[in-house]
């Protein structure tokens, strides 16, 4: 049985490949998680916490995300979903969920009520 190298064999052959990231969802992902582990890249398959990634740094990571998303996420969906692929589908998961909940509560309002707050979100800013 030849031992010598077989930790550089096995590393060789168990190193996930870089793949670029596919969807829009998964280049957003992948560029926050660069800019946060100080990365040239990070492919959509690269997991956080194995290119160094740590709690306070996945705090950033979501913070960043909730400001150029406009909503909140969970913390333990980062640690749940460490890829920009599976973070991608989750963060969409929760988009779809946030709309669900929001039209629910527009259903409540009053039809008044609900036509001025369409006429307000409709008008241009400033």
């Amino acid at each position: 049985l030849q031992r010598i190298g077989l930790a550089e064999r096995l590393a060789d052959r168990l190193a996930i490949r870089y793949e670029p990231p596919g969807s829009p969802g998964e280049q957003q992902v992948s560029e926050v998680f660069a800019q946060v582990l100080e990365r040239p890249r990070i492919g959509r398959l690269d997991n956080f916490f194995s290119l160094g990634g740590d709690s306070l740094r996945a705090i950033r990571v979501l913070n960043r995300l909730q400001e150029t998303l406009g909503f909140r996420i969970p913390v333990q969906t980062l640690f749940r979903h460490p890829t920009p692929q599976l973070l991608a589908v989750a963060l969409e998961r929760l988009r779809e969920s946030e709309i669900e909940s929001l039209a629910a509560e527009l259903e409540t309002l009053a039809p008044e009520e609900r036509e001025r707050l369409l006429q307000d979100l409709s008008r241009p800013p400033g």
